[in-house]
């Protein structure tokens, strides 16, 4: 996430804070209510993964016992299936 709005507060810093916010913001709404993403099997590659739209960005996340753990804020436009498929930390 901290690259995603650094690069885009170099080119436009009002937009890089608005964006900022609205992920502050999913990710508060998902703290609170976990539930509130569904399960994307045709982006998570069969993993057991949430997923929440923030902008033009999508959160995967899992919920865990206590807590969310957000494994990935992605643009939508890009090819998800494969980013999530090459990244050996989500199972």
């Amino acid at each position: 996430m901290a690259e995603i709005i650094g690069r885009l507060a170099e080119l436009n810093p009002t937009a890089a804070r608005a964006l900022a916010r609205d992920f502050e913001q999913a990710f508060a709404l998902l703290a609170q209510f976990p539930k509130a993403g569904r399960e994307r099997p045709e982006l998570s590659g069969g993993k057991r993964l949430m997923f929440w739209p923030a902008d033009k960005y999508m959160v995967a996340y899992r919920q865990e016992k206590k807590q969310v753990a957000i494994l990935a804020v992605l643009h939508a436009a890009r090819d998800i299936p494969a980013i999530l498929g090459d990244r050996e930390e989500i199972q």
